[in-house]
């Protein structure tokens, strides 16, 4: 995230939405109001991007997380995230970098349960079903935390009808042990 402006950005963003694409773009770690001071890609103006705000353990803003009531998306958790670490190692991070994948993690989901919804059906859907929370409520277009239950149950009422895709890893059982 930063405050540069970057029209071949802009234009990359809109030909990957265009094509299907949703953009989960973090809102940035300033505490800036974006409805004032714009960081990007996150307040491109590209009806197919999603903007991150980070949230708390209590639902509150997280106090360095940027917001705009007219152009941030959405909060989801973004402090004390477990997270990998260089060197192969894990490690406790905070931001709205830790937010966005949240939000792109449930926006994979549910293009997985229904691969035909459009762009704007998805951005809806994150948005309708996240939880209202009042610490988001002039924050955040709709006020609104993640909320990937509800996400998903707006698409599939009966959690039983979910068929999960099958993955096979395929190595010998050592390779775990001489990685560590």
């Amino acid at each position: 995230s930063g405050a540069g402006e970057s029209d071949l950005e802009r234009e990359a963003i809109e030909r990957f939405t265009d094509a299907g694409g949703i953009f989960i773009a973090a809102a940035g770690n300033d505490g800036d109001d974006l409805d004032d001071e714009p960081a990007y890609p996150a307040s491109h103006d590209v009806p197919g991007i999603v903007a991150v705000a980070a949230t708390d353990q209590s639902y509150e803003l997280a106090s360095f997380s940027s917001y705009g009531e007219e152009t941030v998306d959405l909060g989801a958790p973004g402090t004390n995230i477990l997270s990998t670490y260089p060197g192969n190692q894990y490690a406790y991070a905070s931001g709205t970098s830790m937010a966005a994948p949240q939000v792109s993690g449930v926006a994979a989901l549910l293009i997985f349960l229904d691969p035909g919804a459009t762009v704007s059906e998805l951005k809806a859907s994150l948005l309708q079903t996240g939880d209202p929370t009042d610490a988001l409520c002039t924050r955040t277009v709709p006020g609104k935390r993640l909320n990937a239950l509800n996400a998903v149950q707006g698409i599939v009422t009966d959690p039983c009808d979910i068929e999960a895709p099958v993955i096979t890893l395929y190595g010998d059982d050592d390779a775990y042990a001489r990685a560590n």
